[in-house]
């Protein structure tokens, strides 16, 4: 497992979408949709616990589902 910022393993990220000419949507990557749920997982590679990555995805499903309620 690698690092994604400091000390942090995993994180989740939105952001609002543009459409181009040709239909296609894209992050649009200089603006954040702001949401206030928690984001990042960090702290000390040995200190974490064995199911991280369901911690992950529970994280990441709540960020989804609290900006699906913003909308």
């Amino acid at each position: 497992m690698q690092t994604v910022g400091s000390n942090r393993w995993y994180e989740t990220m939105a952001f609002y979408a543009v459409e181009d000419e040709n239909g296609y949507i894209d992050a649009d990557v200089e603006r954040e949709f702001p949401f206030e749920s928690e984001w990042r997982i960090w702290g000390d590679y040995e200190n974490l616990p064995n199911n991280i990555d369901n911690i992950a995805n529970e994280m990441h499903e709540t960020v989804v589902c609290e900006i699906m309620g913003k909308m």
